[in-house]
């Protein structure tokens, strides 16, 4: 009994630091929504205020958005939180930080289930540390939900088969077969659940294979990404990054043939026969899939430097803490003896669910967001081999745990201070600010595109009437071109005096030509012009306190000249 509380305590306290990392500031830390976030936000409000997204589509299975189409789960959990909670930007980033706390639960559930709860408790704990985990469920990406969704799903299996309840089997199905509903990925990661389902730990093939109800749900689990396909527009985003469509390989290929005979060729040489052997896109796919492959599972990417995007990762941080690599190889060690190739098998399969469908991608090589499910395998592995250390190498262990200590508060520490400031740029800080200040101005007023497309964010912040935005988008109306005399390169919104452009000619002796305007502007759109800058009327500053955009003010023409 006493075990049995102090164990339930032990989660207890695991839960709450999960919490207390993922929730603490969670809408100044990261300093503000980016594009995508607040693409989330005006679906959820378009969604909340309409019941469709805002192209117009009913309760879609995929959201259309200006330049993706978005998974459907997120958005609507986002969407009852928001109209719980009455704010929509806060929900953008809670429904991923409930969803990254289930997580740290769902873990505890999964590995327990395998081996004992001390190792359920250690996955829980060596999670909540986790710089991939903790990073994510900070953010509106959907990776946490798919995590959480996904790990309750093998724990559900795992329970029936343990229990053979009929139950079970649905819930893990169902929980499953909603993955490519949450992360457009998962739809390729599908491919590889029956067969981590047929070689579960505990159970065998043969018996697996003759389970017909098994059999059934691993067939069911295809139905959601059938219902994706007829309702269109399942691949386009796979299309868009995938290596297959990368329009420079046929160049690339062109390039190396020329460059197996030399500089000095004359025109219209053919290639080697060898050349056109080991040159070609097939062999230049492979090597691409295997590059992705291996820089993921690499200890680079792992535990040194991570994914280069600091809306991914901290800037000289891996993905995981490095004390955790140790507890990854003692614990990849002892699960092979513990459950021998079954055991492989299961191991592998998981793997390649995570990394395969990211290595088909351009830059999959080091994408976090991609392969974010490889860390089911490595937290099983990590807290497998913590718990080995408890009972045959306690000594060890008492030296690892200060430095398993300092390294996650170093981490934290590194996360609420200078990477609020290296990264502040990537968050679009300062665009909200921009907009909520031009809502105010009665005139025409002119938004530089130069940091970030802008247009979002207006929709957005302006609070834009959702059944206008839908019918102009409907019309493809939303923006139009900006008349040659104005000297800006880019867009008006259709029905208001507002622009989302450049200044074309930055050289030109007068730059600013609408009055009377209000102007929102970067120092790089003032080259030459230096003069506006004491002249602006407010600055909007970066989290760091560097001047972004300057709010510069047009006169009235005078009327004598």
């Amino acid at each position: 009994m006493i075990k049995v509380i102090k164990g339930d305590l032990l989660l207890f306290l695991v839960l709450i630091l999960a919490a207390v990392t993922r929730l603490w500031s969670l809408q100044k830390y990261p300093p503000a929504l980016f594009s995508d976030e607040v693409d989330v936000a005006l679906q959820v409000k378009s969604l909340l205020a309409s019941g469709r997204d805002y192209y117009g589509n009913f309760l879609p299975l995929q959201f259309h958005s200006f330049s993706d189409v978005r998974t459907a789960i997120p958005i609507y959990l986002t969407a009852i939180l928001g109209k719980v909670i009455g704010n929509i930007e806060l929900a953008v980033r809670l429904e991923p930080a409930i969803m990254g706390i289930l997580g740290v639960l769902a873990i505890y559930l999964l590995v327990k289930s395998f081996f004992g709860k001390t190792t359920g408790l250690l996955a829980a704990l060596l999670l909540t540390l986790t710089p991939w985990h903790f990073t994510y469920s900070r953010v509106g990406f959907e990776v946490t939900t798919l995590f959480a969704f996904f790990v309750f799903g093998l724990y559900c299996l795992k329970n029936y088969f343990a229990t053979q309840k009929d139950l079970f089997l649905v819930l893990g199905i169902l929980l499953l077969a909603l993955t490519p509903l949450i992360y457009s990925t998962a739809k390729l990661s599908l491919l590889f659940l029956p067969l981590v389902t047929l070689f579960f730990p505990g159970t065998t093939l043969g018996k697996n294979i003759k389970d017909k109800k098994l059999l059934i749900g691993l067939a069911c689990l295809f139905v959601p990404l059938i219902a994706i396909a007829l309702s269109g527009g399942a691949a386009s985003r796979f299309n868009y990054i995938s290596i297959f469509t990368d329009p420079t390989t046929p160049t690339e290929i062109n390039v190396m043939r020329k460059a197996d005979q030399g500089d000095d060729l004359p025109v219209g040489t053919k290639p080697l026969i060898l050349s056109q052997v080991f040159r070609n896109k097939y062999v230049v796919y492979s090597q691409r899939i295997g590059n992705n492959l291996f820089e993921l599972l690499s200890a680079r990417f792992l535990f040194v430097k991570g994914d280069s995007n600091l809306r991914h990762a901290l800037p000289d941080w891996g993905m995981l803490l490095k004390t955790e690599s140790l507890f990854i190889f003692l614990g990849l060690y002892f699960f092979v003896r513990k459950t021998h190739l079954p055991g492989v098998i299961f191991i592998v399969c998981l793997t390649l669910l995570a990394v395969f469908p990211g290595s088909l991608t351009r830059d999959g090589g080091a994408h976090a967001t991609r392969s974010f499910l490889l860390l089911v395998p490595l937290i099983l592995l990590a807290a497998l081999g913590a718990a080995v250390l408890i009972r045959k190498a306690r000594y060890l262990l008492i030296l690892l745990l200060p430095l398993l200590i300092f390294e996650s508060a170093f981490y934290f520490f590194d996360y609420f201070h200078r990477y609020v400031f290296l990264s502040q740029r990537q968050w679009h800080a300062g665009l909200k600010e921009v907009i909520l200040s031009a809502n105010k101005k009665a005139g025409p007023v002119v938004i530089s595109n130069s940091y970030e497309q802008p247009l979002i964010f207006y929709l957005y912040y302006s609070d834009y009437p959702i059944t206008r935005m839908q019918a102009l988008i409907k019309e493809d109306k939303l923006t139009t071109e900006i008349p040659s005399q104005f000297g800006l390169g880019g867009r008006k919104l259709a029905d208001r005096p507002v622009y989302f452009a450049n200044i074309e000619n930055r050289n030109a002796p007068e730059i600013l030509k609408i009055t009377p305007a209000t102007y929102y502007l970067l120092e790089s759109d003032l080259l030459n012009h230096e003069y506006y800058i004491p002249k602006a009327k407010s600055v909007i500053y970066l989290p760091s306190g560097l001047p972004l955009f300057y709010e510069i003010e047009t006169p009235e023409p005078d009327p004598l000249n």
